[in-house]
């Protein structure tokens, strides 16, 4: 019994983790790999809009697709060249996009200054 939790703590501490990220732009994911790289074949191929559009209302209307909003934080779970694979904060699911929305160096948030416990020269 201890020898599992052991095996358990160490597959926990090896496990690599994901990178956080955020997205540069609007993006257009999905879950399969292969959709992602069809929407990204349309979306660079000349005179495919109406077909790229229909793609994606399509995908999105069954729930394989998703469109994603600009400076959406996510982490990196895979890379597969030009896309990689992001998981939403709290979600299980993992979206293939193109790799060039995902600014894999986000700026730190702003941290909030709060005001000090304590005396203060306010008075109530």
């Amino acid at each position: 019994m201890r020898c599992w939790r052991i095996l358990a703590a160490v597959a926990i501490m090896i496990t690599p983790s994901a990178r956080a990220a955020a997205l540069k732009e609007k993006a257009f994911a999905c879950r399969s790999e292969t959709d992602a790289r069809m929407a990204l074949d349309l979306a660079t191929a000349k005179g495919k809009v109406v077909g790229l559009e229909s793609f994606q209302a399509g995908k999105i209307a069954s729930r394989d697709c998703l469109s994603l909003i600009k400076g959406l934080k996510v982490s990196v779970d895979q890379k597969r060249a030009p896309l990689m694979c992001v998981r939403l904060t709290g979600d299980l699911d993992c979206y293939w996009t193109p790799e060039a929305v995902v600014d894999l160096n986000p700026p730190e948030p702003e941290k909030t200054q709060w005001p000090r416990v304590g005396k203060s020269s306010t008075k109530f």
